[in-house]
Parts: C-alpha cells; sequence; structure tokens
C-alpha cells in the first residue's frame, strides 16, 4: 500500500528556540499537503474520503519518534474532523495545526482581451510582466484562511491580439512565460481573433478574403496547439464537441477538459456560429454550430461515462465563452449581442454568405423556416429562446459557472433556464484596463476550486 510521509511544520504556544516537526504517515491514502500562511497544514485527501474514518490509517511522529496519539489533546484518531476546518493538537505543551479535506484546491486565473500588439491592447513585454505576476503571485481567498494558491491553471477568454494577425507570433511570445512553466494555458477566440459575421465594422470585409481565411486558420490552429501544450503540463485529455453532421477538419469546435476533478466546457468565439458556404473556414455543410447542431452535439456530450460510471454532467462545471450571455442591459441592437439574433440572415443589409441551417424549417431556434428581423419582438423572443435552451444544457451539469469577456466592464448576470435553475455569468474587463472606468475592481478573475466540489470563490485581483 501506498504512503506518503507529510512533514508538518508547527506553532508554538510558547517561546522555545526549536522548531519541532510533526509527520503524519496515512495508509493507502495518496495525500497532498500545502503550507498555508497562518503556518498550518492543508492535508488533501482522495474525493471522496471518509475524514472521521482515518483513525486506523495514521500513525504520528514528532522529530521522527512515534507517540501514542492517547498522548495527544484531543486525539488525532478519535477526533471529528470537520472538512477544511482547523484542527488543533496539542503534545508537549506545543500546538500544531491542520486542516483536512476530502479533495484538492487549486486556483484557476483568467483573463481577457489583452489585444496584444493592438494600438489600445497590451505590447508583448507588458503581458510577458503580467504572466509571470500571474506565475509568482500568491492566491489568497476569505472562504478559505489562511490559503495561498499558485496559478495551477490560467484562461485567455479571447481577443487574443491585433485584429486577424497573420503569424500569431506576438500572442505566442506574450503567453510564453505560461508555457516555460509547464503552467496549463488555454485561449479561445474573440471577434478580433476569429471573423465569422460582418458585424465588427473594422473588419467588414477582410473575414471573407482569402487572407481573412489565413488569418481566421491561423487563430484556430494556434488555439488547437495551445490546449494540446496546455493537456500535456495540465496531464488531461482534451475532447471536441462539434454537430457530428459536420466535416470534422472545418469545424470551429467548442472543446472540453477535466482538471483535477472538475470539467471545463469551452466555446471558440460564439457558443452557437452562424453558418456560412465557406469551407477553408466553416464547415459548408450547412449545420456548423446552428443552434439545434450544438445543443444536440453538447447533450450527448453531458451524457457521456466517466470511469467510474458517473456521467460528465455530474462532474463540477465551469463554462468559458468570449461573449456574455446578455449585452449591456440587454440591448437587442447592440452589435455585441447579435451573435445570438440574427442567425437566420433576415437583415436586408446582411452578406448572403450567412446561409440558413439545413434543418431551419423544422427548428423553433428559426421560426420554422420564417425570416424575422432581429430586433423585432420575434426576433428577440427566438434570441431568448437560444440562450434559455443553452441554459438548460448549463444548469445539467454540476454547480456551475460561467465565465466571459468582451464588454470591456467588470460584471456580471445572473442566468436563469428553464426550470428556473440559475448560474451566474461572470464577466472581466481587459487585462489592460484601457477606457474602463472600474478598473480599481481588478483585471483578473482568481477562482478558487475543489476537486469533486467546482467552485467556491471568484474575486477579481489586478496584474
Amino acid at each position: 500500500m501506498k504512503k506518503k510521509l507529510l512533514n508538518m511544520c508547527l506553532g508554538l504556544l510558547f517561546c522555545g528556540s526549536a522548531m519541532a516537526q510533526m509527520a503524519i504517515t496515512f495508509d493507502g491514502l495518496d495525500v497532498e499537503t500545502l503550507t498555508q500562511a497562518d503556518g498550518s497544514q492543508l492535508i488533501q485527501l482522495p474525493d471522496g474520503t471518509d475524514l472521521n474514518n482515518l483513525g486506523d490509517k495514521m500513525t504520528i511522529k514528532v522529530d521522527g519518534v512515534a507517540v501514542d496519539p492517547a498522548s495527544i489533546t484531543p486525539n488525532p484518531t478519535t477526533t471529528f474532523i470537520t472538512d477544511s476546518e482547523i484542527e488543533t493538537f496539542v503534545y508537549d505543551g506545543k500546538a500544531y495545526s491542520f486542516r483536512f479535506t476530502a479533495g484538492q484546491y487549486f486556483t484557476v486565473v483568467m483573463f481577457s482581451d489583452p489585444h496584444v500588439a493592438e494600438g489600445t491592447g497590451i505590447s508583448v513585454a507588458d503581458m510577458q510582466d503580467k504572466a509571470n505576476n500571474m506565475i509568482n503571485y500568491k492566491y489568497t481567498f476569505d472562504e478559505l484562511p489562511g490559503y495561498e494558491g499558485s496559478a495551477d491553471l490560467v484562461f485567455c477568454l479571447g481577443d487574443m491580439d491585433k485584429d486577424n494577425e497573420e503569424s500569431g507570433t506576438n500572442f505566442k511570445n506574450a503567453i510564453a512565460p505560461f508555457n516555460n512553466n509547464n503552467i496549463p494555458f488555454i485561449t479561445i477566440t474573440g471577434n478580433h481573433d476569429l471573423v465569422p459575421d460582418i458585424y465588427w465594422d473594422d473588419n467588414e470585409d477582410y473575414g471573407y478574403t482569402y487572407s481573412g481565411g489565413a488569418n481566421n486558420n491561423t487563430a484556430l490552429s494556434l488555439v488547437k496547439s495551445q490546449y494540446a501544450t496546455a493537456a500535456t503540463n495540465g496531464g488531461f485529455t482534451v475532447d471536441r464537441i462539434y454537430d457530428t453532421e459536420c466535416d470534422a477538419d472545418f469545424v470551429i469546435e467548442h472543446f472540453a477538459f477535466k482538471y483535477k476533478g472538475v470539467r471545463f466546457y469551452c466555446a471558440n468565439n460564439y457558443w452557437f456560429q452562424k453558418s456560412h458556404d465557406i469551407g477553408s473556414i466553416f464547415s459548408a455543410s450547412k449545420t456548423t454550430y446552428a443552434a439545434d447542431g450544438t445543443i444536440n452535439a453538447l447533450k450527448a456530450y453531458l451524457n457521456k461515462q466517466n470511469t467510474d460510471g458517473t456521467l460528465y454532467k455530474e462532474d463540477p462545471a465551469v463554462w468559458v465563452s468570449h461573449f456574455p450571455f446578455y449585452s449591456e442591459a440587454n440591448d437587442y441592437n447592440d452589435s455585441k449581442d447579435r451573435w445570438w439574433l440574427d442567425q437566420n440572415n433576415a437583415a436586408a443589409d446582411r452578406d448572403p454568405v450567412c446561409l440558413w441551417p439545413t434543418d431551419a424549417t423544422s427548428s423553433e431556434f428559426y421560426n420554422n423556416g420564417v425570416a424575422v428581423t432581429y430586433t423585432s419582438s420575434e426576433g428577440k423572443a427566438l434570441a431568448e429562446k437560444k440562450r434559455k435552451a443553452l441554459a438548460d444544457i448549463i444548469v445539467q451539469t454540476k454547480n456551475p459557472r460561467h465565465f466571459s469577456g468582451h464588454s470591456h466592464k467588470n460584471d456580471g448576470q445572473t442566468v436563469t433556464a428553464n426550470n428556473g435553475s440559475t448560474f451566474r455569468d461572470h464577466t472581466i474587463q481587459p487585462i489592460t484596463n484601457t477606457g474602463v472606468s472600474n478598473s480599481l475592481e481588478g483585471n483578473t478573475f482568481a477562482v478558487l476550486c475543489k476537486s469533486g466540489v467546482g467552485i467556491i470563490a471568484v474575486k477579481r485581483v489586478t496584474f
């Protein structure tokens, strides 16, 4: 059976010239330990461990000498242990503090909209400095006093670099510190990385030209290359999620992975993507990211089984996308919100390269094939129907949260599914703080997670 020796630093009840040490061995359990800021030790046991049934597995030594648990007050082998709360044991006039937990805590760091090397964005060097600061920072949370975590997993929530940068070199150089330190780093595309429609005036025609297609493919290749590197560094496997009716080689797919007992769901650009007849960028099958295809793909994925027989949807879940569920004040005339809306190309001024999905005539999300204007009451109702359909998927997962960027401000909305269940969509301002009125609130999310539980706390910090 496997044993792991935990060397415990001690807090003394009285002044002394020597610092004693306590060691605890657990038979048959693989545990991890973290020294906390208050001097106690966070003892992290496997998920599902009965913290009050450890007495027969525990051996206690002080300065390398075995001691009788009965000589410790209270006796650790018979003490009722409350998950993550301080337990103080006294032996020979000295106090030893511990926290025991079933499951492992870890810290996720999220930033968005760096716009590397863009006029209003951040320089490569400054982003590297921020990355190094994220790596060296000690993350603390009121919800777990004494905890000092490191950046275990890092996300960029889109708008990576200068609009449609051909090589992607600037962004790759900017985030190199994460890869150089073997920290799993995930990025997704935003509207400045991928040009799926012509709503963005600064890119009105660029996305449909040869060069625009090449740059879109560069962005997608960068995302895939980076999540492959992250998977190696983080010891996880990335699953592609896409409509199986599409040609998988040309799908701007969502993807997901499970890290330390929490499953992360990642969308490139939009959760629902318009169909396009551009085979080099999008699938020409007319089903790419249409609402029905995406919903069916996500439903199928959630019902896959883990090795222990549980379903993926029973895993704690974190969902990320560049775009929030709702734009500011839910303004349906705001182009920032149109990814939910004009998917049937009803507006007269929209480029005809945007296609109806093949099943539009039988889809409630496309008004059964009858065109409506996205600003009309019918269009708004269809937009909300799409939101609710995705919300219905998200609330099937355990303790879900959604994170997004794009809006260039700190914000948050509560999203409600059809059954009344809710989750929070957290929106973060750009890492640059450029043009943000509430920049003092922090430009980066620090997220405390626990394996088997999910998110414990979310706070904003500034880099």
